[in-house]
């Protein structure tokens, strides 16, 4: 009767610790795995090809407009994290293509210092400074969206 009690407690205690070592591959093995994957799926990738972005002019020097950017030579970003800009300088060249809403034919000198753009190239830009635009729209800001309609 004895031995029988013993034996019972010893089974009950190996289930115990089956249970408690169970938990603890679960926690390593499984769910914090799934805690780095869903880090990871709050990175938002960068793609390697990029040929337009939105910025606002900084600077205007003749038919060179500088625009201020994020960085987009990274692979990825956080999207609560810190995002580092950067300066890209954009040339109006003769065939660039200037769209202002409400205008038929904007130039260059209706864009200011401040106003915010989207530029598309031809080529990819990911790591150009300076390159020639083949196009350039300007964004208003969301009062002026709202007041058009």
């Amino acid at each position: 009767m004895l031995e029988q009690k013993i034996n019972s407690k010893i089974v009950l205690l190996i289930i115990i610790f089956a249970i408690i070592f169970a938990g603890v591959l679960y926690y390593y093995f499984l769910f914090d795995n799934k805690i780095n994957q869903e880090e990871k799926a709050e990175k938002v990738l960068i793609p390697s090809v990029i040929i337009n972005f939105n910025g606002a002019i900084t600077a205007k020097q003749g038919n060179i407009l500088s625009v201020e950017i994020f960085d987009l030579t990274k692979d990825y970003y956080e999207p609560f994290g810190e995002h580092p800009k950067e300066i890209r300088r954009v040339e109006v060249g003769p065939e660039t293509k200037i769209i202002r809403l409400g205008e038929k034919n904007a130039s260059i000198n209706d864009l200011s210092i401040g106003d915010t753009i989207e530029v598309l190239a031809s080529e990819n830009i990911k790591y150009k400074k300076e390159f020639v635009a083949t196009e350039i729209t300007y964004l208003p800001p969301i009062p002026e969206i709202i007041e058009g309609f």
